[in-house]
């Protein structure tokens, strides 16, 4: 009796999996050995596939702020890979910012800033606007304590808006000093389940009566938790 087993199998990391197994026997009893095989590769595989998609859907990217400097983004410039970006622009805020937005996973800001006491980050130019829901954590400086941020985003009297989210789901914000900004320190538009938690905002003064100046605005928000 001949017969004939092909059998592939290709997998990627990802999301895709294809697999086919033919057999052709004259002998019935090895068809239906076979064919239990198949639906037991199959079973097995669709596991692995679904434990994979539960890895990619709460994988979760830290990125780390290291320094205090707001360098210009057009002589120094961001790039997603870190190798690839100025090396200025690495471990600031803004590259923090900017990378979120363009990662795959879900991100989480956490400082480490060398030296004791208060960071001011003093900022020169206006950050991204947030479009993940990104969270950002300013108690994982060293020194955090309830109550007294050392981790302050300052305006200087110069920038409009501190943190800006804009059509995001699940975001905090947490643990931060934010001041001097002339229209508002947190600005969340168009957005689903915030958290703003052990913040400190002050200082936001544009000294006119035109512009509405305030410490948090919300702009079609919805399900906003301030602590």
């Amino acid at each position: 009796n001949s017969q004939i087993l092909i059998l592939s199998l290709c997998m990627s990391l990802t999301t895709t999996a294809c697999y086919q197994i033919s057999y052709i026997s004259i002998n019935n009893n090895k068809l239906n050995f076979m064919k239990n095989k198949y639906f037991k590769i199959r079973k097995v595989l669709g596991v692995v596939l679904f434990i994979l998609t539960l890895i990619n859907a709460n994988a979760q990217t830290f990125l780390t702020v290291t320094k205090t400097s707001d360098p210009n983004p057009f002589d120094y410039p961001y790039n997603y890979v870190d190798s690839l970006c100025d090396p200025v622009m690495l471990g600031t805020l803004q590259w923090a910012v900017r990378k979120s937005n363009d990662s795959p996973d879900t991100c989480t800001i956490v400082f480490n800033i060398q030296g004791s006491g208060q960071h001011i980050i003093l900022l020169s130019y206006e950050l991204p606007s947030f479009s993940k829901p990104v969270k950002i954590d300013g108690t994982t400086q060293k020194g955090y304590q309830f109550g007294h941020p050392v981790i302050i985003i300052d305006g200087g009297g110069q920038i409009a808006t501190g943190l800006t989210y804009y059509m995001t789901n699940g975001q905090v914000i947490k643990g931060l000093q934010i001041q001097n900004f002339w229209m508002q320190g947190i600005h969340l538009w168009n957005t689903i389940e915030c958290e703003i938690s052990n913040n400190v905002i002050n200082r936001i003064n544009n000294g006119s009566s035109d512009y509405a100046a305030m410490g948090i605005r919300l702009d079609e928000a919805q399900n906003v938790t301030m602590t």
